[in-house]
Formats: C-alpha cells, structure tokens, sequence
C-alpha cells in the first residue's frame, strides 16, 4: 500500500516539475465556482476555508519549496500582498509541500516573507480539488467566489497589466496601489558571489527515502480531522 502511494507521490512530482518550466499562461475563467468545501491548514494546524475571506478578492496560490519557479516567485506575491494590503484583497499561498510547516517557516525566514501567512494543504486535498496540474499555478476569485483568472507558470506579479487585471475583479472603485517594485541600479555595485555551487541551486527535490518517511503525516499533532469538510469546522 505505502510502495503505491510512493509511487503515484513520485509520478506527481515528475509531472509538477516538469510543468513548472512550461511558459507562462493567463486564463480567463467564466466565473466557475471555488470550491470551498476543502480545508487548508495555517503553521499552527487550525483549519481553514476560502469562505473565511467573503467579501474579498482572493489569488490561491500553489507553490512548493522544492519549485525553483515557486520559490523565485514568492518575494514577488509577498510584495503584491504589501502594495494592497489596504485592499478587500487576500493572497492565499498554499504549500504543497511533503515535508509540511517546518520546511515552509524556514523558507519564509531565509527570504523574508512578511505579508504573507503559511498555509499548508494537507495531503493535497486542495490541490485536487482544483485539478491543479503544475506548479506554481494561481486562480484569482472575485468576491462572489467565483474563479475569474488562472495563471499558470512564472507570473511577472510587478507587471501593471498583471496588476490591472487582480484590481479589476477588486469591488470598489480603487486606485492602483503603488507598485514596490525597484529595478537595479545602473550604479549598484555587484559584490563577488563567493557562495558554493550548491548554495545557488533551487532546493533538491526529495529522495525516495526521504518521501517514504515525509510523504503524509507532516503536519504538528493539532487535531487533523479526518474529513476537512465545513460540517467538521463548525463542529470544532
């Protein structure tokens, strides 16, 4: 049973870091529903629900630690997230990854990651939910929950186009934000990069040892439910 499931584990992420490198694509979406029946989990094990951010615009991101093109991404999503802060607008980044919170609260340490929370998705229920095929992959939800935008691929998140797009779906009549966005000095001096080799790779992707002894019960005791459902949250 567990050599099985190592096996469709291994299958999946094949399958994800090979579409990861796949161009980027913007979707127009004829408002389908979101489905938010799913629980995701914060750092802490609490479940939550995309109805939770009713009234608010939302971009679901799937990412991982190990998806170089997630990882060059993030900074990038954590400064969309301060330039609208002041917005009905929430980004809502998903980890997808085996080896859970302490793998994520480490990357977002290293890089600074400030405006954005950490959410997991336990043994990607999420992820199917949404029939995620690739990573990073995101969906803007307008605040009737309804998906309107997929983005999938490495998605140029300071770009104004992109920008205009999220603030149209936004309710309101808004200005748009200022873009934090600096471009590299001409002037900038470039120190010598004297890290090794393997500190400037993207994080390895996962051993099969290291998937068989991470692969699913990766999330703190907290109370996991057995069924992520809205009826299990309202019970809890």
């Amino acid at each position: 049973m567990l050599n099985q499931y190592l096996i469709k584990f291994l299958l999946i992420l094949l399958l994800l870091s090979a579409e990861s490198s796949f161009a980027a694509k913007i979707t127009e979406i004829e408002r389908l529903n979101a489905p938010d029946d799913v629980a995701f989990f914060d750092e802490n094990g609490q479940q939550h629900f995309i109805t939770e951010f009713d009234g608010k615009t939302l971009l679901l991101t799937f990412w991982a630690t190990w998806c170089a093109a997630c990882t060059k991404e993030m900074p990038d999503l954590d400064m969309l997230q301060k330039d609208f802060r002041k917005l009905p607008f929430a980004i809502i980044a998903v980890s997808q990854d085996f080896q859970g919170i302490p793998v994520i609260k480490k990357y977002f340490e290293k890089n600074e990651i400030r405006y954005l929370n950490i959410y997991h998705d336990y043994r990607n229920q999420l992820f199917n939910a949404y029939a995620v095929v690739g990573l990073p992959t995101s969906f803007l939800i307008n605040q009737e929950g309804k998906i309107v935008l997929s983005f999938a691929g490495t998605i140029d998140w300071y770009s104004d186009e992109i920008r205009q797009m999220i603030l149209s779906h936004i309710p309101g009549d808004h200005p748009e934000p200022k873009n934090s966005y600096k471009a590299p000095s001409l002037n900038q001096v470039i120190k010598p990069n004297i890290s090794t080799h393997k500190d400037t790779q993207p994080l390895p992707q996962p051993t099969a040892a290291e998937q068989t002894n991470n692969s699913v019960d990766t999330l703190p005791d907290t109370n996991i439910p057995q069924q992520n459902t809205k009826d299990n949250n309202a019970k809890n």
